[in-house]
């Protein structure tokens, strides 16, 4: 079975999964896909979950119409923050090099409703989280996490080959986004005259052109208001990515990844 089929085995579970959540919690979460993979990547990092705002829309039960709001990681201007600092500082502006991003849960919620009993819902989805990093990362990929809370559950998982966290890009953890640039003031200042909104707006168009939905990339730009939005605050995210990123390569966390091959085992 090729690597497409079995991602697409994969899907039939998480939504499955979801719909089992739906019982145990009483509430009304939908699948929400990330951007698939063409083949096994080089880096995967781990979020919480999806959730949604109480004015927004729920998604559809079958998310593959051409809106790009019915897919995760590609919505917001954080979401394209987080792929353009991979691309650039996780992989090296190296096309050969390849990454994804997804949630240990998959169930698109509020977030009042997620923050309930999250660490049992987790224990209900590691096994498919599990089966989804053997699937779609090479052997030695570095597992990161998005957040302390998804790197203290697969601390304890023992996941193989997790080697840290970067911070979250919710509003909750803003003040974390701050710290970095205050420490190095210069450097800072430096990188902001790099990284623009046009430098975005190429990600957007990028990511959306791999993923195949050219016809988003308008609608979604109009949308964001790049120019306008891409504020202070965004831009100390971005700068604390980078450093966090060539942190943990200059620590040997990233390479060589000939390292050592993990021992991948049921859950």
């Amino acid at each position: 079975m090729d690597f497409s089929k079995n991602y697409e085995n994969l899907e039939r579970a998480f939504k499955k999964q979801v719909e089992m959540d739906n019982v145990i919690l009483s509430t009304c979460a939908h699948y929400l896909p990330n951007v698939k993979p063409r083949r096994k990547v080089d880096f995967v990092l781990v979020a919480m979950e999806p959730t949604r705002g109480k004015k927004q829309p729920q998604v559809l039960e079958d998310c593959r119409h051409e809106d790009c709001k019915s897919m995760n990681f590609v919505n917001s201007i954080e979401d394209f923050i987080l792929h353009f600092c991979i691309r650039k500082y996780l992989c090296k502006d190296d096309e050969c090099v390849t990454y994804h991003i997804t949630d240990l849960a998959k169930g698109q919620m509020l977030p009042s409703k997620a923050r309930e009993g999250r660490w049992d819902r987790w224990e209900r989805w590691y096994a498919l989280l599990y089966r989804e990093i053997q699937l779609i990362a090479k052997p030695q990929a570095p597992v990161i996490s998005i957040g302390k809370e998804v790197e203290r559950f697969l601390n304890a998982k023992r996941l193989p080959n997790h080697v840290g966290s970067i911070v979250h890009y919710s509003r909750r953890a803003s003040k974390a986004h701050g710290k970095i640039p205050r420490k190095q003031p210069q450097t800072y200042r430096r990188f902001k005259k790099d990284v623009t909104a046009c430098s975005l707006k190429a990600i957007v168009c990028k990511v959306l052109k791999d993923e195949r939905r050219d016809t988003c990339v308008k609608g979604l730009l109009n949308r964001l208001q790049l120019c306008r939005n891409f504020s202070e605050s965004r831009k100390k995210l971005a700068f604390t990515y980078k450093v966090k990123f060539e942190s943990l390569i200059d620590k040997g966390c990233m390479c060589p990844y000939d390292r050592y091959t993990p021992t991948w085992r049921q859950p």
